[in-house]
């Protein structure tokens, strides 16, 4: 299982590679209605094959005590609560990371830059990934949650020049994919298989509670001081959460 979450996850780093850069190429090189309107169709369309695929959310083998829903108190537990609380944080930290991250390539005249470190961050996150998914046994949800916030407060003190700042962001994000599985795979554990569909949609609002949260507490940050507190922000707001 954490094999597969680690997969999906990596997955997503992929698209976040290439997304972006094939998006802007459509953009100059094809009409902007007519690319709008295709990421449209691609959206739709995927969640039309997620429908018709419909994937299972339970194991065959895992065992079904009866077909009656368990009341929201049995299985809204302090450690499920926990678990969302430190999705939603991590998505914090993300969001922050990558905000602090461009304002401080902006403010260092470096925007041409953007691509490639965001592709280094990428293919750590990926890295760190292949790593968890591999390993018997990893860290806890917890553990790497807090590893992550930690390791970016002290990247704004080496913002410059881009290259030392891109160096410096490869620990913290060779978390990322790691944090985000392991998130996925404790909610899929302690949520029983008859509400687990249910915990996993939590999961999504709480991450995207963070990623709400996340982009205007640090842009507050950098706009009132400068792009180095926004990776403190991002850190320590998550370690807040």
């Amino acid at each position: 299982r954490r094999a597969a979450y680690s997969l999906d996850t990596i997955s997503i780093e992929v698209t976040f590679m290439i997304g972006p850069a094939a998006g802007i190429a459509a953009m100059t090189s094809l009409p902007p209605t007519l690319t709008l309107s295709a990421l449209g169709v691609l959206f739709g369309g995927t969640a039309f094959l997620i429908w018709l695929v419909d994937p299972p959310i339970r194991d065959d083998r895992e065992p079904v005590v009866d077909d009656v829903r368990p009341k929201l108190r049995t299985w809204l537990s302090w450690k499920l609560v926990s678990a969302l609380l430190i999705a939603g944080g991590a998505l914090f930290v993300l969001v922050g990371t990558e905000l602090a991250t461009l304002a401080a390539l902006r403010a260092n005249g470096d925007l041409g830059m953007t691509g490639l470190v965001i592709a280094v961050m990428c293919a750590a996150s990926i890295l760190g990934g292949i790593v968890h998914g591999a390993v018997k046994r990893s860290l806890p949800q917890g553990v790497l949650m807090l590893l992550m916030a930690l390791l970016v407060v002290p990247v704004g003190l080496a913002d410059q020049p881009w290259w030392l700042l891109m160096l410096v962001l490869i620990p913290t994000n060779l978390l990322c994919a790691p944090t985000l599985a392991a998130t996925t795979e404790t909610v899929s554990k302690i949520a029983p298989p008859r509400v687990r569909g249910e915990a996993m949609g939590l999961q999504d609002a709480s991450t995207r509670l963070g990623l709400a949260l996340g982009s205007p507490f640090v842009g507050f940050a950098i706009d009132h001081s400068s792009p180095a507190w926004g990776f403190a922000a991002a850190g320590l707001g998550g370690l807040l959460i």
